[in-house]
């Protein structure tokens, strides 16, 4: 290389090109599943009605984008060392980070405006997500390792998020976006210039400061909840009875606080977002319901922290300390989905706590029942809320217990192209009715590959003894009382059809699913 700038870029790109085109890939299969059956429905892209969702979209994928660049560049303390200033750290990292998730979020509006008709607007959504990844990456930069971390990204976030409102048609009072950002003035240009100058100033003193080996100080608020939640067995005379319960009180102290700290955040910011744009009583039920659905999406980052078991956060092989350890792979991994389990309930009796007292609230305001959870808001949505969650984090978590996470985004990234490519050959090469037929193939075929692939899990720690044939029955019991209820379910609705509860059923497999998966992952990641 013939700089060392040069050189750091093509580092990050080279280790990391695995995770940037898997999630690449992911994107476009999920937004070509969603939107493929909006047509097949004959949903008109250009409606107004539309609107909304697109900008939906573009926020989703920009979170998306900007988790995997700012994941894959890995901490900057493994360049401090370098006969470089920090102004050179903090320039190569803000341009990368930039022009990944710009460039991924500009072909994935071209290939919707292409394939969908969609009409979404290029340069301002760019724009936008090039701001805010440099944005929250000096931001994190400046508050590393502290308990300020959280406020700051709230700060931070909510005013970029002012920014995204007022150019979606919704800054006058509206609820809802009511135009795509399609052009970019003069004052877009300032703000986004503003924004990356004033990231490079703070990042620059950000890691200059971190490279002397200072911090800020703390609040003093994880000290307090040490004091007061943690049951430190020196302080009680008490030693572990066991090494399992010694390794679940350490991955608690860890890994634990993650989910509930995603959902006290999440209350934060959308009770600040009610404050400030809504404030529409109505409406403040609709928001829970639509922050314990999407718990799921934070969950997948909390998902790769449990599994992480090496020595560094971005390393996932075993370390010899852990490995070592005298206890079996099998109890290693019960005892990481026990503490998996005691995170969610936290979690969500956090959540349903405050849906709770708001709720109340509401009524003692005057508000009726039916003004609080909407008519059309089924039951069964809040057992699906907490199963789908544990479902994405147990299955994301033993996908990365095996200490081979580039393996599976390699695997990731052929099924997605493979995917992506037959999408491509079926629009353009093969007729209508074909299409319709390859398909509902496809539909089934893939609900099958999770029934197939779950026995086989089974049928696998069954063998090397990681699991007994009681833990395998109960599993089937849970899968055969969720697979009825299910049907149950669906009975209520004349409109359902067999592939739906083929699906569904399928898809409850991944429920039980890492009860085998998460001690094979350890057993394969201890002896590697």
């Amino acid at each position: 290389m013939r700089s060392i700038p040069l050189a750091m870029t093509w580092e990050m790109l080279q280790r990391g090109r695995w995770y940037l085109i898997a999630c690449f890939l992911g994107a476009q299969l999920i937004i070509s599943i969603v939107f493929g059956a909006l047509a097949r429905a004959g949903v008109d892209f250009e409606d107004p009605s539309m609107v909304g969702v697109g900008a939906s979209f573009l926020l989703t994928y920009m979170f998306l984008f900007s988790v995997s660049a700012l994941g894959y560049q890995g901490p900057p303390s493994r360049l401090y060392t370098y006969p470089i200033p920090s102004s050179t750290i903090v320039s190569v990292h803000l341009l990368v980070s930039m022009a990944s998730v710009g460039l991924q979020l500009w072909l994935t509006i071209f290939l919707m405006n292409t394939f969908f008709k969609t009409h979404w607007p290029l340069w301002g959504p760019v724009m936008f997500a090039a701001a805010t990844v440099c944005s929250i990456q000096a931001t994190i930069w400046l508050t590393e390792k502290s308990a300020w971390a959280p406020l700051a990204i709230a700060v931070v976030a909510g005013l970029l998020g002012f920014w995204y409102h007022f150019r979606c048609g919704v800054g006058a009072g509206g609820r809802f976006p009511t135009v795509l950002w399609t052009s970019v003035n003069l004052v877009d240009f300032g703000g986004f210039l503003a924004v990356t100058a004033a990231s490079f100033v703070v990042g620059n003193f950000a890691i200059s400061r971190n490279r002397c080996g200072e911090q800020l100080k703390p609040l003093g608020i994880h000290a307090w909840l040490c004091r007061v939640l943690d049951f430190d067995p020196d302080e009680k005379a008490l030693p572990f009875r066991s090494p399992a319960e010694a390794q679940l009180w350490y991955e608690w102290r860890l890994k634990g606080w993650g989910m509930p700290a995603t959902v006290v955040f999440g209350l934060f910011i959308g009770m600040t977002i009610w404050l400030i744009f809504v404030r529409d009583p109505k409406l403040i039920g609709t928001g829970f319901l639509v922050l314990g659905g999407y718990l799921s999406v934070p969950g997948m980052v909390c998902a790769f922290i449990i599994g992480n078991t090496g020595r560094l956060d971005t390393d996932f092989e075993m370390g010899h300390f852990l490995g070592s350890r005298p206890m079996k792979s099998a109890e290693m991994a019960r005892t990481i989905l026990k503490m998996t389990a005691q995170s969610l309930l936290l979690a969500f009796s956090i959540w349903t706590l405050a849906f709770l007292v708001t709720g109340a609230i509401l009524l003692a305001s005057g508000l009726a029942p039916a003004d609080i959870i909407p008519k059309d808001v089924p039951w069964w949505s809040f057992l699906a809320a907490p199963l789908g969650c544990w479902a994405v984090i147990t299955v994301l978590a033993s996908i990365g217990l095996t200490g081979r996470p580039m393996l599976f985004a390699q695997i990731c990234c052929a099924v997605f192209a493979l995917y992506l490519a037959g999408v491509c050959l079926s629009v353009f090469f093969l007729p209508e009715k074909v299409r319709e037929q390859l398909s509902l193939a496809v539909t089934y075929i893939i609900p099958m590959a999770i029934l197939s692939v779950t026995v086989w899990l089974f049928i696998a720690a069954l063998r090397r003894h990681l699991i007994d044939w009681s833990s395998a029955v109960a599993c089937a019991i849970v899968w055969i009382s969720l697979s009825s209820l299910v049907v149950l379910i669906g009975m209520q609705y004349p409109k359902g059809n067999l592939l739906g509860y083929f699906v569904l059923v399928g898809m409850a497999a991944l429920v039980v699913a890492p009860i085998a998966a998460a001690p094979l992952a350890v057993s394969w990641n201890r002896t590697r």
